[in-house]
């Protein structure tokens, strides 16, 4: 098979697919079996460009249309104005942070060599200044429930690979790593009820519901003082906006950076040897783009019938 992709060429996705199975890291990156790009992955790579394009004070109107191709087209199963509406309320919601920043680095593109053929890649989303403290942001963009963590932001890999190399760049230590999470869905107009017209108590049916919003339907119902549903508002107001969720970790512990580039380098080393062994727990097997191939593989199906599960991929 022709390969697109120079197989020399490293990223943090590249590795973390190699963590995650060599074999599906095989297939992707070193045999190269072309696969439909998964709709989420390519949602998130036009909230990627509205937001970059806002930062640099360009027309989103190009990236708007695109997306409204590709809705139309069946390629991404969004409402049309979804992006738009996203965007908007984005920047509205963090428009008096983002009047305080001063941006250092957008979409930085840092290359490096790590053995006489091979070099890692990495793209930083954003690096900016707030009262003298540089800090990194990555933006990730999902449909479900917001679910980063402090712990999760903590030692997340992908941040503290940028970290060393932002530093070389800007000759200036980073003093925290953020993450940006940005749910792709729309917020709830109204509180959903229950039996008697009660307001819902379950903290999934209110995943898109505003604490400001069930605030006002308790108040209307003459139920604000109930313990119950007063104890349900604490949460939701612990949990803050249904859609957006940015934590920020300071970087006090520098043996973490340390830490990550050893497994960097431990994954590099697996990945840079070919290593195509299948992993144990295959519980999330049948997610996986080349699961019928893997399996045709597992029993040395035949050549033929490789080929033509390869053309069902593609």
């Amino acid at each position: 098979m022709e390969h697109t992709k120079d197989t020399h060429r490293y990223s943090y996705s590249r590795l973390e697919t190699f963590k995650e199975c060599p074999r599906k890291h095989h297939y992707r990156y070193v045999e190269q079996i072309p696969e439909v790009e998964n709709e989420y992955t390519m949602s998130g790579k036009f909230l990627h460009r509205a937001i970059e394009a806002v930062l640099k004070g360009q027309d989103l109107d190009e990236i708007y249309e695109e997306f409204h191709r590709f809705v139309d087209e069946g390629k991404i199963r969004l409402d049309r104005d979804q992006l738009e509406y996203t965007v908007g309320l984005y920047f509205s919601y963090y428009y008096k942070e983002y009047e305080r920043e001063n941006t250092l680095l957008s979409e930085k593109e840092f290359t490096k060599k790590i053995s006489k053929d091979d070099w890692f890649v990495c793209i930083n989303d954003q690096t900016y200044e707030l009262n003298n403290l540089v800090i990194v942001r990555d933006t990730k963009s999902t449909r479900s429930p917001l679910k980063y963590t402090h712990d999760m932001v903590q030692s997340n890999m992908q941040l503290l690979t940028y970290v060393p190399e932002i530093e070389k760049y800007l000759n200036r230590k980073v003093d925290a790593i953020q993450i940006d999470e940005v749910r792709m869905a729309k917020l709830a107009s109204f509180v959903p009820l229950i039996q008697r017209g009660k307001p819902s108590t379950s903290l999934d049916a209110l995943s898109l519901v505003t604490a400001d919003l069930y605030r006002e339907e308790l108040e209307t119902q003459g139920l604000l003082d109930e313990p119950k549903y007063k104890n349900v508002l604490a949460l939701l107001e612990k949990r803050g906006h249904p859609l957006f969720n940015r934590i920020t970790v300071q970087l006090s512990n520098r043996v973490l950076l340390d830490s990550n580039e050893e497994e960097l380098q431990e994954l590099y080393k697996g990945a840079s040897q070919d290593l195509k062994y299948r992993i144990k727990d295959r519980s999330r097997c049948f997610l996986c783009p080349f699961h019928s191939i893997c399996e045709l593989d597992e029993y040395q199906g035949s050549e033929k019938n490789r080929e033509k599960l390869i053309e069902t991929i593609e």
